[in-house]
């Protein structure tokens, strides 16, 4: 009984995983396509529930049934975990790896 008792003890205790719910972003704005297939771009983003410039951030889905094609030109909000920091500056683009894409608007603006 006290083996079982201290393995629920430990795993209480285990630490929150790498990208977990805690690291989660979410950002909306206009989602375009890159230059070759499997990469997008989300435009004019706006991170939810904070005020500041708008930003463009470099978008990597992190699992194939993502709707990123059927969403391209549209308004999207998209969750996930940030490499990097959105900054307003052209040559400074974060990366969100993105877990979920959700339909805002038909265009864009």
């Amino acid at each position: 009984m006290a083996v079982v008792l201290g393995v629920a003890v430990m795993a209480a205790q285990k630490p929150a995983a790498a990208g977990s719910d805690k690291d989660k972003v979410t950002f909306y704005g206009c989602l375009v396509s890159g230059s070759t297939a499997g990469n997008y771009t989300l435009l004019s983003a706006e991170q939810k529930g904070q005020k500041g410039p708008k930003v463009s951030l470099k978008l990597v889905p992190t699992s194939p049934k993502l709707n990123m094609e059927g969403n391209v030109l549209k308004e999207v909000e998209v969750s996930g975990t940030l490499t990097g920091a959105p900054s307003a500056t052209a040559t400074d683009i974060a990366t969100l790896n993105v877990t979920g894409v959700k339909f805002r608007a038909e265009y864009c603006g």
